[in-house]
C-alpha cells in the first residue's frame, strides 16, 4: 500500500521534473503509475476497511461502496489497457524506428483510450456490481453466494482480461517476429571470418525466444494471477 503510494508518485514526479524524460514511451509508464495510484489511494484503504469491517456487519453506505467499485474496475482496466499499449507501441517503435512524430499524437490517444474505455466498463459494471462479494460486504450484508455468482468478475472483468492478454502475447510475438526477420538480413549481408557450425544459428533463435517467454511470464505473470484472482473474490 505505502510503497505503491511513494513508487508511482515517484516515477510521476521524476517524469515531471525532467524534460528529457517526457517521451511517449515514458508517457505511457506515467498512465500505469496513475492507475496505480488511483487504486493505492481509494481502492485498497476503502478494500481494507470493508474486508475489517465488513464481517461485522457494518454498512459503510452506499457512496463508499460505489467509489471503491469504481477505483476497482476503472483502476484495472486502466491497467490493463495500458499494458495493452504498451506492447503495440513496443512493436511500432521496433517495427517502424522513424514515425516519431505519428507516436506522440497515438500515444496522447491511447491515454484517452484507455481510461474513457474503463470509465465505460466501471459505469456498465455497477449492473452487475451487487453481486460481488466485496460489495456485499462492503453493504453488511451476509455472503452466502458462491465464487461463480460474481457477475462482474465472471462477464466482464474476466474476458477483458484474456482480451488483453491475447493482444499483448500476440504483439510481442510480432516483436520476436520482426527481430528475428532484421536478425537474419544482417547476418545473410554481413560477412564472417570463421564459419558457423551447422545448426548454432537455429540454436540461438530457439534460446533467444526462450528468454524472451521466460522474461514476459516473470515480470507479466504476478500482475496476471493477482488481477485474475480478484476478479473472482
Amino acid at each position: 500500500f505505502l510503497a505503491g503510494i511513494a513508487g508511482n508518485t515517484w516515477v510521476c514526479w521524476i517524469v515531471y521534473r525532467k524534460k528529457f524524460l517526457r517521451t511517449s514511451n515514458n508517457a505511457l509508464l506515467v498512465n500505469l503509475a496513475v492507475s496505480d495510484l488511483l487504486k493505492s489511494l481509494v481502492d485498497t484503504p476503502l478494500l481494507l476497511v470493508t474486508v475489517v469491517l465488513g464481517y461485522k456487519r457494518h454498512n459503510l453506505g452506499r457512496a463508499l461502496c460505489d467509489l471503491q467499485f469504481c477505483a476497482y474496475s476503472l483502476g484495472n482496466c486502466a491497467q490493463l489497457f495500458t499494458l495493452v499499449t504498451i506492447s503495440v507501441e513496443r512493436y511500432q517503435a521496433i517495427a517502424h524506428p522513424f514515425e516519431n512524430k505519428k507516436r506522440k499524437k497515438r500515444v496522447q490517444l491511447w491515454v484517452l483510450f484507455s481510461w474513457a474505455l474503463g470509465l465505460i466498463i466501471s459505469i456498465l459494471g455497477f449492473i452487475f456490481a451487487k453481486t460481488t462479494p466485496a460489495y456485499l460486504r462492503c453493504r453488511g450484508r451476509a455472503i452466502s453466494t458462491p465464487i461463480h455468482s460474481n457477475d462482474f468478475g465472471v462477464f466482464i472483468l474476466v474476458p477483458v482480461w484474456l482480451a488483453c492478454l491475447a493482444l499483448i502475447i500476440t504483439y510481442y510475438s510480432r516483436i520476436f517476429v520482426v527481430v528475428r526477420q532484421h536478425t537474419n538480413k544482417i547476418f545473410d549481408k554481413g560477412t564472417t571470418t570463421l564459419p558457423a557450425a551447422p545448426g548454432s544459428d537455429h540454436q540461438g533463435v530457439k534460446s533467444r525466444k526462450g528468454y524472451i517467454i521466460l522474461t514476459f511470464l516473470a515480470f507479466w505473470m504476478p500482475l496476471i494471477i493477482v488481477t485474475l484472482l480478484s476478479a473472482l473474490i
